[in-house]
């Protein structure tokens, strides 16, 4: 079974914090391409990490 990435909790919460932070921040272009990028580190991060981890696993597999 696959695991999540060590370090997707932590950057969830990091990723929340700097949402809230935002919030604070007078409405601006600025603040919504803001958003915008830590929404997505926040999301392609873990997934980049898993697919990476899972195709390191498939490749040991296919040697054993």
């Amino acid at each position: 079974m696959a695991q999540d990435t060590p370090t997707g909790g932590i950057l969830w919460i990091i990723g929340g914090i700097l949402l809230i932070a935002l919030a604070f921040l007078p409405e601006s272009g600025l603040q919504q391409v803001l958003y915008i990028a830590v929404i997505a580190l926040t999301v392609l991060v873990p997934v980049v990490y898993s697919f990476m981890a899972y195709r390191k696993e498939q490749r040991l597999n296919q040697h054993t």
